[in-house]
């Protein structure tokens, strides 16, 4: 075993030794962690029982769906998901497979290099060839030819195993091809050909060719071939839902056949090796990371600029950074203080159509297992380049060093992708190994000799890519907000990393996920809360000119919140009341025409909670729930401790407020007569927005005398498909309510310029209800809306928030253009906003609230629409 198997041999050794202590009780053979054999695979589902472009058996999603149905949490559901799907797909784990993009001017320099693996194939087939050729010549191939060729592109093949073409920094095996091939550092590959080519050209004989055939075997091919070349797996995971995942991570056994490690233990084991991959003392190892990830960064920038071309956008169609700590320090000026793997992600413009996003897609897909094919090797030679700071007795030392802080959160890429390999694993769990035997662990030639259970994998990472879907929230959330910048890191090379803000999104995402479940809270959330607080006081623009900009818009919209208020802008608490505020405001859209009332209303009652004490109230229930869960970790820095509860009061603070906002609105709902929304009589405020809707969505070209479209949008339409296909209203609860009757009423560009004109003739429409409702009509063109807003007294909410003016239906101008192919369906003879465009609506809203409760609430709007009305749809 050579240094840099021991060295991994032995941080497999710690990893269980460290699990073994903290679990005496369990059974040592379950704790086991043991080094294996590295490959290169991908896991995606193959289609069997349903062919893809069957596009009138789509019954398989209503099964799904209802197997899914009843499951509890997310991982209940994603195992849910999985043997659902397991009736019609098989999730199969092969080697990696290119898309390869169908455009010349895209994937020119995709197409240059075969992936390493399928090139070692292509020349051990050109060596059979070659011996074919001895025993049954050929006219017009020659064996010595064909065995010239094998040379050729084992040269071509050796530099992109070795690109720093040294051999001291090569596996013993690589050593051995190099040596026969006579390989100085200062030698071109196409020299080193010619020269073997040359010195063997009188070789002509039967026997001397099957001689020459078996020296190219056992002396180039062979160890060429050789599985301890590489030290490094690349891994590509297309079973997540809301991500692609990539991967460079070196991969360990964990448990025997005798017993099974648990999935709560196999993270345990892959955070305690990743951990100690990754020791802060070697700079080295950092400055190969960033010069990678800026590496890519170029590739996936010059990609760009040839996508934006070929679809003609104006802007770049990707973005690409670094995520989590190590991003978050560096965009902070202190690169040494991220530890751990690289998380890094993609984003694909999600305003491109189906067809260029899928396209570039394929290419970044493409780009992305190139790029980690050829970091495999890089990796390995920069290990072995640096085996002397490897080698014992160092390699006890690095052991030794606290593997991956346990205060840090597992990510998101940690956690979904080892459910997707558990998911793959199982499937796979009775085939023959895919790893070569000579380098597999004890427990998996065991495992493969008894054709019993193979042990789990687990992953010491290195660095992750992932792609968000083009069907994520994340997706078109990032796009919005993420700004990417080159900063230095420790090597001195500008890693793509994003502007502070998204870390105080991120975190804010975090933590308020962690208030509206203060039952989960564990110790954890105070290195988040530390960390926020870190971010917030930075002195730098992204952060101190953003809450500038938060903080004039917010002394515009909520006068009287700011003045009792008062937010100082220089501290942590200050700049984080200023981004939540500004947050939930603009998720809630206050400046639109229909909300203008009701934003001066909430003014007034969020002033009147800062007067009494009661908007960041740090004695309320949930954050002395909260505070008693986490304050220990603050015992030795009661100054860190006093600014995270400061911090934690804002978060509760919101979550409470938001909490009556939603109360509220679902109060106005009812004020509405939404309940009565399936009886068929109308009654009461009922009637009247029964009434109010029949009038304002007449048929076109009855509209005035313009050619024009009226269509019902928003939360009213999504409970109008609820009443449609016989659904209990109650399954809307925890979704948008419907705050407003929402209407759209389509002009022609021609039309546009009379939009006030038009509008004004459609609220004519509504003169037998003048006693009861008043009309309005503000802006111009495009901009133009009609609010209806019901008169003192005729809907009565008794709301927290208390709106003199609630407005109870808008009409909002859109250019038809925009809505071309759009056919809305009718509903109690209402035109109503189709369940499929009507998802993607909901989608996009989620996507651009910057409050996470209010986000939450469309984006279940989003799967009530897709899981309840399209899902029954396909039944």
């Amino acid at each position: 075993m050579d240094e840099i198997q021991s060295y991994f041999a032995t941080l497999a050794s710690n990893a269980a030794s460290t699990l073994r202590a903290r679990h005496p009780s369990m059974p040592a053979d379950a704790l086991s962690v043991a080094n294996t054999g590295q490959q290169a695979q991908m896991t995606g589902w193959q289609a069997v029982a349903v062919h893809p472009l069957q596009s009138l058996e789509t019954g398989y999603q209503a099964v799904v769906r209802r197997l899914t149905a009843t499951a509890s949490g997310d991982d209940a559901r994603k195992d849910a998901e999985h043997q659902a799907l397991s009736r019609f797909f098989l999730l199969t784990t092969d080697k990696p497979r290119l898309l390869n993009v169908d455009d010349d001017g895209i994937d020119a320099d995709l197409r240059r290099w075969p992936l390493i693996d399928d090139e070692l194939d292509a020349i051990k087939s050109r060596l059979h060839l070659a011996r074919r050729l001895i025993n049954e010549p050929s006219a017009d191939r020659s064996p010595l030819g064909e065995m010239g060729t094998v040379v050729d592109r084992a040269v071509s093949l050796l530099m992109r195993m070795a690109p720093g073409k040294s051999t001291d920094a090569m596996a013993p095996e690589l050593q051995k091809a190099a040596k026969y091939l006579g390989f100085p550092d200062n030698t071109e590959p196409a020299d080193i050909a010619r020269r073997w080519i040359y010195e063997r050209q009188n070789v002509s004989q039967r026997d001397d060719l099957l001689a020459l055939a078996d020296e190219l075997e056992s002396k180039l091919v062979r160890p060429l071939s050789d599985p301890g070349n590489v030290v490094a797996s690349s891994r590509s995971l297309y079973n997540i839902s809301a991500f692609y995942l990539y991967r460079l991570m070196h991969r360990f056994h964990g448990g025997s056949s005798i017993e099974a490690m648990t999935h709560a233990i196999k993270q345990e084991a892959s955070g305690l090796v990743t951990g100690s991959m990754h020791p802060a003392q070697l700079e080295w190892l950092c400055a190969w990371h960033e010069k990678q990830i800026a590496a890519l960064g170029e590739q996936l920038d010059n990609l760009s600029r040839k996508l934006q071309a070929k679809f003609g956008r104006p802007g770049p169609v990707l973005r690409f950074y670094l995520k989590g700590g190590r991003a978050m320090f560096t965009a902070l000026g202190t690169p040494r203080l991220g530890t751990n793997d690289w998380d890094t992600g993609v984003l694909i413009d999600p305003e491109l159509p189906a067809e260029a996003w899928y396209t570039a897609f394929a290419a970044v897909n493409d780009t992305v297992i190139k790029t980690l094919d050829e970091l495999r090797y890089g990796y390995t030679e920069l290990l072995y380049g640096n085996k002397a700071a490897l080698a014992a007795p160092a390699t006890a030392t690095l052991a030794a060093v606290v593997p991956r802080d346990e205060d840090e959160e597992p990510n998101e890429y940690t956690l979904a992708g080892a459910q997707a390999e558990a998911l793959a694993e199982a499937a796979q769990d009775t085939r023959a190994p895919q790893s070569q035997l000579t380098l597999m662990s004890m427990a998996g030639l065991q495992a493969a000799a008894s054709g019993t259970a193979r042990p789990t994998g687990i992953n010491g990472e290195l660095i992750d890519i992932g792609i968000s879907t083009r069907s994520s929230v994340e997706l078109r959330e990032h796009w919005a907000h993420v700004t990417v910048t080159k900063t230095k890191g420790v090597s001195g090379a500008l890693v793509p990393v994003p502007q502070l803000g998204f870390f105080v999104d991120d975190f804010s995402t975090i933590l308020r996920d962690a208030v509206e479940t203060p039952e989960t809270v564990d110790r954890k959330l105070a290195k988040r809360l530390d960390r926020l607080g870190l971010v917030l006081q930075s002195g730098g623009d992204a952060i101190t000119g953003v809450v500038a900009e938060k903080l004039a818009r917010l002394k515009q919209q909520v006068p009287k919140t700011i003045g009792a208020l008062k937010p100082v802008d220089s501290t942590a608490e200050g700049r984080l009341q200023i981004w939540t505020l500004d947050a939930l405001l603009e998720s809630l859209d206050v400046d639109a025409p229909g909300h203008r009332s009701w934003g001066e209303a909430l003014d007034t009652y969020v002033a009147s909670l800062v007067t009494s004490g009661q908007l960041y109230d740090e004695r309320s229930d949930v954050l002395k729930s909260i505070w008693a869960r986490i304050s220990d970790e603050f015992e030795s820095a009661s100054d860190k401790g006093a600014n995270a509860r400061k911090l934690l009061g804002v978060f509760t603070g919101t979550r409470a407020l938001v909490s009556t906002i939603a109360k509220d609105l679902k109060r106005l709902e009812i004020a509405f007569g939404l309940p009565d929304l399936g009886k068929p009589l109308p009654t009461g405020a009922w009637e009247l927005v029964s009434n109010i809707v029949t009038a304002l969505a007449p048929t076109p070209r009855h509209v005035t005398g313009a050619n024009a479209t009226v269509a019902i949008v928003g939360a009213f339409a999504a409970r109008l498909h609820l009443l449609h296909a016989g659904l209990s209203s109650e399954l809307a609860d925890g979704t948008w309510p419907v705050e407003q009757i929402e209407l759209e009423l389509w002009l022609t560009p021609s039309s546009l310029p009379q939009s006030v004109q038009i509008l004004n003739q459609l609220a004519t429409r509504l003169g037998s209800l003048a006693g009861r409702i008043e009309t309005k009509t503000v802006g111009e063109a495009e901009s133009a809306v009609l609010l209806v807003i019901p008169k003192p007294g005729v809907v009565s909410p008794a709301t927290v928030i208390e709106d003199s003016q609630p407005v109870l239906a808008t009409v909002s101008v859109v250019d038809a253009s925009l809505r071309s192919g759009q056919v809305n369906d009718s509903i109690n003879g209402w035109p109503v906003t189709p369940a499929r465009v009507l998802a993607l609506r909901f989608l996009e809203a989620a996507a651009a609230a910057e409050d996470y409760g209010i986000r939450q609430l469309r984006r279940n709007s989003m799967k009530l629409i897709v899981n309840e009305i399209l899902g029954r749809q396909l039944e």
